[in-house]
């Protein structure tokens, strides 16, 4: 395996680590100064937001498997695939609220703090790849 490589997985473990210290200081914080119950809640808002970006990545190389460079097919692929994401939430939610009764604060602010994991995690992750390539 080459230097540049390892250096790559090694950068790329150090900003997961930083996207799950976000989501970790967050729920750990609802569950000191509310109660526990809050802790699960705020980390199951941040699942949702791993599992979309998990649904949306997936689907993307479907996309490109199922459709290739047919542009139209490709864009009623993405729709289809971008509403099954939004009911995938909103089912997540229903769940999380209704089911399983977890309060609703610490869950929505759980899924900003994931998105806000996940934007830290873009941010980092183009300036590494500019330092790669100039």
């Amino acid at each position: 395996m080459s230097q540049a490589v390892v250096a790559q997985r090694r950068a790329r473990t150090i900003v997961l680590m930083g996207q799950g210290a976000i989501i970790g200081i967050h729920a750990g914080l609802f569950g000191l100064l509310v109660e526990p119950a809050a802790a699960v809640a705020a980390l199951l808002g941040s699942l949702i937001v791993i599992l979309n970006s998990l649904m949306q990545s997936w689907q993307l190389k479907r996309a490109d498997r199922i459709a290739g460079r047919d542009a139209a097919m490709n864009l009623r692929y993405l729709y289809r695939c971008t509403i099954e994401r939004y009911i995938t939430i909103a089912v997540l939610f229903a769940v999380g609220i209704g089911a399983l009764k977890l309060a609703a604060l610490p869950l929505l602010t759980g899924f900003a703090a994931g998105h806000l994991a996940m934007v830290y995690r873009w941010f980092l992750e183009s300036s590494l790849r500019r330092r790669r390539h100039g």
